[in-house]
This record gives structure tokens, sequence and C-alpha cells, in this order.
């Protein structure tokens, strides 16, 4: 898993410095699915956009491959959240997810990542029946490849360097929405983008000590969150709704970069 994410961040970086081609979203119809209300996320990502410095608002439209893969490009989450707010919201929190990297036995069991302050990540995710996988990984908080801010992780063992080179710190997309607490990262993969969907919480869920027992345990333990299954450690959750986004998105049905720019044509 880890292997596939440090893949496609790759690809997605490389995709940057290449001809424009004929699939560029201000040259096509309007994105199936594009409604009223991702035009109104559009204009308020607009604005901000006109106040940062290009680089930091993703790869140059003009300059990206938009038949790269099919329609990979133009689907791409349009990320809110800037690195600053994305930092504050994760460092030092829990993010409680479905996993899209699991079996199909344990489809509806929770994930969790814990972002520690050291700039590390520690994962646990389910690998079978009653069975769960730790590891830790290093966290970038990168600009993504449009719109603001997301995540990746490195793996620095074996033939890799320790720290991932500055081409490839390249974050996935995040979407989340500060009104209902809910909190998205996307990834890249079988020809399609995957939304690992869930909140961050400060607590300790008390379900964890069972099948994560390396996961540290930086808040106070939440008794009322048992379960393997992700609707149970739900029903005893106290989301984090404190954290902030640059303009609207929603996690579930995102503005993309090929909506934003078939309303910003880059080019006037």
């Amino acid at each position: 898993m880890i292997k596939m994410f440090k893949f496609a961040a790759a690809v997605i970086a490389l995709t940057a410095s290449t001809a424009t081609a004929g699939g560029a979203p201000w040259k096509t119809r309007a994105p199936s699915g594009m409604t009223s209300v991702h035009q109104q996320y559009a204009a308020q990502a607009r604005q901000v956009q006109k106040s940062l410095a290009p680089a930091m608002f993703g790869f140059n439209p003009l300059q990206a491959n938009w038949n790269y893969k099919g329609d990979r490009l133009p689907t791409t989450p349009l990320s809110n959240m800037s690195i600053q707010q994305l930092n504050a919201a994760i460092t030092g929190r829990y993010f409680v997810h479905r996993s899209v990297y699991t079996s199909r036995f344990a489809k509806n069991d929770w994930s969790v990542m814990y972002f520690a302050k050291d700039g590390k990540t520690h994962f646990c995710r389910p690998s079978g029946s009653a069975k769960y996988k730790e590891y830790v990984s290093n966290r970038y908080v990168a600009t993504s490849a449009f719109g603001l801010a997301g995540t990746m992780h490195w793996d620095g063992n074996g033939y890799r360097p320790e720290a991932a080179p500055e081409s490839e710190r390249v974050g996935w997309p995040t979407v989340a929405n500060s009104a209902t607490g809910e909190f998205a990262m996307y990834a890249w993969g079988r020809g399609d983008w995957y939304t690992e969907s869930g909140w961050l919480q400060d607590d300790y869920a008390a379900a964890w000590a069972r099948y994560c027992p390396n996961l540290p345990r930086a808040g106070s333990v939440n008794n009322a969150q048992q379960g393997r299954k992700l609707s149970e450690i739900a029903k005893g959750a106290r989301a984090f709704r404190g954290f902030k986004t640059a303009f609207q998105n929603d996690p579930r049905n995102p503005l993309t970069a090929g909506m934003y720019y078939h309303l910003y044509n880059p080019t006037r």
C-alpha cells in the first residue's frame, strides 16, 4: 500500500511537466456531475487562488497533461485546506476512517492514523480476519496537485533516501467540511480516485488497545468507542470540528480540478 502511495505521488508530479493535451477542461463540455453548488465552491476557491502565488495552488494547468490516464487529472479533488490549516488540524490527533486498502471481509472495519508531532504518522489498518497491521512512515504536508494542501507518506527503508526528495513532495488531495467535521483523504489506484473518509479526534479509542498495541496513547481513553466496525466506534466518538478550511468543498462530492478550470479558464 505504501509503495502505491509513493509511486502515484511521483507520477502525479511528473505530469505537471508534460505538454498540454487536448483534454483541457476549459476546451471541453462541463464535467458530468457539476452542479450549482460546485460553482459556488469554485467561486470561493477562485478568490483564494487570486490571493496566492501561482505555485501555492497546485500545478500550472497550462502545463498539465489533461489526457494522462484518461480523466485522472480532471477528476482530481480540489484540496481546500492550506498547509498551515492542515498541519494545525491533524498534528497530535487521530484520523479514524474506513480504509480502501483492505480485504472485502474487513471493508467495514475502522482504520486509524495518528499524526505525531515529530513528523511521523502511525498507521493501524485491518489486514484480514481479526488482524491489524501497524507501521510508521515519515509525513509531509505539501501543496497538492490541484488546490491547496495534502499529505504524503514516505518509507525511507531499503534503497530509498531517508527523506523524500523535494520533487516528490506532492500532497494527496484533502477535502474537509468544518461544519460537519467530516475529513477525507484521496489516493489514486486501479484507475480511479479512492476516498478514505472519516473524522479527526483527540481521544484514544478503547478499541485500539486490543488491535493496535503500538499506537501512541496521546489523549484520554474514550471507553465508549468499542468494536471493530467503523459504525460501532463512531457511536461514542467526539469528532474534532475546530479546524478551518480556506474555501468550502464537499468530501463526499468534491469540486474537482476539471470543474474548477472549466469554470475559470486559465488562459484568460
